[in-house]
């Protein structure tokens, strides 16, 4: 019908060009801004992360069932958070990292490690960043929404947590939401992993992500779930006992009722055998070596803390020193020459010092906890006031940022590493926030004959007035 129309012209009418060339040139920019912004050493698999933590293959199989069967739908929870908290050195990041590899195929959408010790991991400025990365790499079909959001809004990153994760996560995954990509969790990879929350140097950074995750999650019903994964810190413990965050959330505690003791024992037991089958010294070890008594003082000094155990493993299978030496000097029956056997773990616990408002009276508590021993005679919280003479409330105050290293179960102080107390009455460990065991038991014999002396006065009062 338009045959033989060489040379008709069109006048007017409105011309639309679609240039194909531009608009992939601003998608390849757009995620060129997002990779600027990823910090890819938080991932699981980072090459910085060198020699991660990472649980022994006979260990925590108990705890690694639990949140498997929760990532899988099997539990009759319904949360979209899992909480694992422990104490300092109890094993959190050696978990996490253990469920990241085993979801790294199928499950696992994103992961994150923060690290006080990195400046470029102790900040809450590139998380969202990062995860929408992750999503990216891990459904292809969400990276153009992902890209779009950044186009629309150059100035993304710079924005609040909440619109940020708008941006970066909800918008694009909502339709494949809508599509029902998300309707298996066996086969989908909805799992976003949070490790090392008490990591985050700002106290106040660490609540406001999870105020919006949990927002989010409220508002937008998203079917991902988080793993997060930290120390009970005050301001964390404090999140997760208000709403929304409480709802939505299941808390996975690192107790006793794991049996941590026997996961310690195991990891002791396959170590010292590895060294006395391996180590080039091994014509020096007994066949006997380490006897059944120094394995239980081992497991007890770790109080179901892994950081003990693989510090003091550490220590002692050194290549260039004699294991059986090695092991005498944890035991104390051998001077320490130059190596510090305790390296990590007096690192650990240092941190956590540094950060207390009040060291002195502080640490007077701990002392008072310490001097009497396991089952001291003062060891309520509200005992331990009136005998040092502190207000009421006092004492929780002054403990509040120890939680990952002492429980408060029902106003009972309770230590939670056995090996603090050798720290702290060690001053070329301890340094500044050493502990002086003659000093303490001063402080008590004072506290005592204070108190005995008002009890006299207070009974000659009291006879004074009855003889009136």
């Amino acid at each position: 019908m338009l045959d033989n129309l060489n040379s008709v012209t069109i006048n007017g009418g409105v011309f639309t060009q679609h240039n194909s060339t531009m608009a992939s040139s601003l998608s390849v920019e757009a995620f060129a801004r997002l990779q600027q912004a990823v910090v890819p050493g938080a991932f699981h698999n980072s090459g910085e992360r060198f020699d991660p933590p990472k649980c022994h293959p006979r260990t925590r199989l108990a705890v690694t069932e639990r949140i498997r069967n929760w990532i899988l739908g099997k539990e009759s929870t319904n949360s979209f958070i899992m909480w694992l908290n422990g104490s300092a050195g109890a094993g959190k990041s050696a978990i996490a990292q253990r469920i990241a590899e085993l979801c790294h195929e199928d499950e696992l959408l994103a992961s994150i490690f923060f690290s006080k010790s990195d400046p470029r991991r102790n900040h809450l400025n590139f998380l969202f960043p990062t995860i929408a990365y992750q999503i990216a790499c891990a459904i292809p079909a969400a990276r153009s929404g992902i890209e779009q959001e950044i186009i629309r809004d150059p100035l993304i990153f710079t924005r609040n947590l909440e619109a940020q994760m708008i941006a970066l996560v909800v918008k694009p995954l909502q339709p494949l939401v809508d599509s029902g990509y998300f309707s298996d969790p066996a086969s989908s990879p909805r799992l976003i992993i949070i490790d090392g929350l008490d990591e985050v140097v700002d106290r106040q950074a660490q609540t406001k992500i999870l105020e919006a995750v949990s927002n989010i999650l409220r508002c937008h019903r998203l079917p991902l779930i988080f793993l997060i994964a930290s120390r009970p810190e005050q301001e964390i413990m404090y999140a997760f006992s208000t709403q929304p965050l409480a709802q939505l959330s299941v808390r996975l505690p690192l107790d006793h009722n794991f049996h941590p003791d026997d996961d310690i024992r195991i990891f002791l037991d396959d170590s010292f055998s590895e060294i006395k089958a391996e180590h080039p010294r091994r014509n020096l070890i007994p066949s006997s070596w380490p006897t059944a008594a120094v394995m239980g003082s081992l497991v007890y000094k770790a109080s179901g803390q892994f950081i003990y155990a693989a510090t003091i493993i550490r220590f002692i299978k050194s290549l260039r020193h004699r294991p059986v030496d090695r092991l005498e000097i944890i035991l104390g029956i051998r001077p320490v020459l130059r190596d510090m056997p305790f390296g990590e773990l007096d690192a650990l616990y240092m941190h956590i010092l540094s950060a207390l408002e009040d060291p002195d009276r502080t640490l007077l508590i701990i002392g008072v906890i310490l001097a009497q021993g396991p089952g001291g005679a003062i060891s309520k919280i509200s005992n331990i006031e009136k005998f040092l003479g502190l207000d009421a409330g006092d004492g929780e105050f002054l403990l509040a940022d120890m939680t990952s290293l002492l429980s408060l179960e029902n106003g009972t102080v309770c230590m939670l590493h056995a090996s603090f107390g050798d720290f702290l009455f060690d001053p070329a460990r301890s340094g500044t926030f050493s502990v002086d065991r003659t000093a303490v038991h001063t402080t008590m014999a004072y506290h005592c004959i204070r108190r005995l002396n008002g009890a006299s006065r207070d009974d000659s009062l009291a006879e004074g007035n009855t003889a009136h």
